[in-house]
């Protein structure tokens, strides 16, 4: 289950599903919120920064939350999907 698509910074479609979030949930407390669904998908329209790396092919979008912190999200697309694999702040 999708809890959100939307199209990236890059132009690509990004979507967070239930079981990702679960994952992100369990091993990074700092956003396991559903609130931060929605900086989620703020952060991958209208980052702060977003790069690609070369290498793997992940993008990493930051976006400045409070406190001087940034969240971090990292995103792959794989067989024509893209999706969320982790985020952090």
């Amino acid at each position: 289950m999708n809890l959100f698509q939307v199209n990236d910074v890059f132009g690509k479609e990004i979507s967070l599903t239930l079981e990702r979030f679960e994952h992100i949930a369990t091993g990074h407390w700092d956003v396991a919120d559903f609130s931060n669904v929605e900086l989620f998908k703020n952060a991958l329209q209208f980052p702060d920064f977003a790069t690609k790396d070369i290498k793997t092919k992940a993008k990493l979008f930051y976006q400045k939350i409070k406190n001087n912190k940034y969240l971090v999200i990292v995103a792959m697309h794989t067989n024509g999907e893209g999706f969320i694999m982790v985020s952090r702040i």
